[in-house]
């Protein structure tokens, strides 16, 4: 399965979105405000055919993760960056939502305090 950088994080921001059991319009909108990054791998998504990738079950955050792994480990930490920025977007960092991120970061070999830094720099 060849799964695109932004498919990949398309996936786990909608993944990670979803790690507290809400993710509202406002909470997509002031995460894609804040995080101009977000906004650009979803509009690169949009051309590829990751809905039907999703619907065909042949991506998900676990293939998503996989498809991560091969990536620079700054396309990594942009990409865990990004998904942090979906964290945020509440106000509200869950358990579920800091334990989701500390598995992934841990999983691409990265420090999640190296997101955090990465995430300012995209958001400002």
């Amino acid at each position: 399965m060849n799964i695109t950088k932004s498919e990949a994080i398309v996936m786990l921001a909608m993944h990670i979105g979803n790690a507290d059991g809400d993710f509202s319009i406002e909470e997509i909108d002031d995460a894609i405000t804040k995080t101009p990054a977000l906004k650009e791998a979803m509009r690169e998504a949009e051309s590829t055919d990751w809905l039907t990738k999703y619907r065909m079950k042949e991506l998900n955050a676990d293939t998503a993760l996989k498809a991560l792994e091969h990536l620079s480990s700054d396309d990594r930490t942009d990409a865990m960056a990004i998904c942090w920025g979906i964290v945020l977007a509440d106000g509200n960092v869950s358990d579920a939502e800091r334990k989701q991120m500390e598995k992934w970061t841990a999983a691409l070999g990265l420090k999640i305090d190296d997101v955090k830094e990465k995430y300012k720099q995209l958001s400002s």
